[in-house]
């Protein structure tokens, strides 16, 4: 099935016989048969597809297989005819997966993760060398990241450095954030971005799994993102798959400046909530001596509520 066979019938027709399986503000994702239609806003890029094809030739990751994009008239939405991977998301079937069984879906989804760190760029950017969406790097009020940066400096003044002094941080603590945020120049890998238990697909009795999807996060990203951006939203119904897979990456995988890394960017995060946040300037001093050389470990910062 491509659009042009599509186009033989209505949108309408073809959503009157399509199942929605997800639906949240303006991005709407149907099963039409074996096959997956995707709706997302069009914010001027859009790199799944791109990524998709190059993860489907270069490495053993499941992924669905595309077979054409397009953009609505208008130009408002962004569409995706893709197949379907077979099994239910790990967040279908949590509750029924073993202990094993969940352990083993963390180690195959690390060894996924290891494959794609082998991809590198010197650049803050796409597959296909676009700008990439901005994945919660930085929280801002648009959808994608301003340029395609490659040094340390031009991504904390061009990006963080705005939307902390948007919220009310000080100039002496984003000059120490700046000094101590872990090294990206020369750390670019290509990334998921967005490993949550909705993006992997399980066969619930084999307890093994089937496919990854969603790749539109997706981009040469720093190596410690990989690790940090595994616990956003800690405190969640999801915890303990957040929980599982940072302690398989911190037993066989974890890439260079990854524990840093995380307890940098929740600083950040508390710190654009709360300026005046003293639990974030804890968090700082401990990167500080930990920077120094001085007898300090941060195997005990987690992210879960720490």
């Amino acid at each position: 099935m491509s659009r042009r066979h599509m186009n033989r019938f209505t949108i309408e027709q073809v959503l009157d016989i399509a199942e929605v399986i997800h639906s949240r503000g303006s991005r709407k994702v149907w099963r039409i048969g074996d096959y997956i239609l995707k709706q997302t806003p069009y914010e001027g890029v859009n790199n799944e597809v791109a990524t998709l094809r190059f993860v489907q030739q270069h490495t053993t990751i499941p992924v669905p297989v595309v077979y054409d994009e397009w953009l609505s008239p208008d130009r408002r939405f962004h569409y995706i005819l893709e197949s379907r991977i077979p099994g239910k998301s790990l967040k279908q079937c949590w509750g029924v997966l073993s202990r094993k069984g969940r352990e083993r879906i963390a180690r195959t989804v690390l060894k996924y993760m290891q494959e794609l760190s082998q991809f590198r760029s010197d650049r803050l950017e796409s597959i296909s060398s676009n700008k990439l969406r901005l994945n919660n790097f930085v929280p801002k009020p648009y959808k994608v990241l301003l340029n395609i940066w490659r040094t340390d400096n031009d991504i904390f003044d061009n990006e963080y450095r705005p939307a902390l002094l948007s919220s009310g941080v000080d100039d002496g603590v984003i000059l120490v954030l700046k000094n101590t945020m872990p090294p990206c120049q020369g750390q670019y890998t290509l990334t998921h971005g967005d490993l949550f238990t909705g993006n992997i697909i399980v066969d619930p009795v084999k307890e093994q799994v089937t496919g990854i999807i969603d790749w539109e996060s997706a981009g040469f990203w720093p190596a410690w993102f990989q690790y940090a951006r595994i616990t956003l939203g800690a405190g969640g119904w999801d915890d303990e798959w957040k929980a599982l897979l940072s302690r398989a990456m911190k037993a066989t995988h974890l890439p260079p400046h990854s524990k840093h890394g995380r307890i940098w960017w929740d600083a950040v995060y508390e710190l654009l909530d709360h300026p005046g946040s003293s639990l974030a300037r804890e968090w700082i001093k401990e990167i500080i001596r930990y920077l120094a050389g001085e007898n300090v470990s941060l195997n005990n910062y987690d992210g879960f509520g720490l």
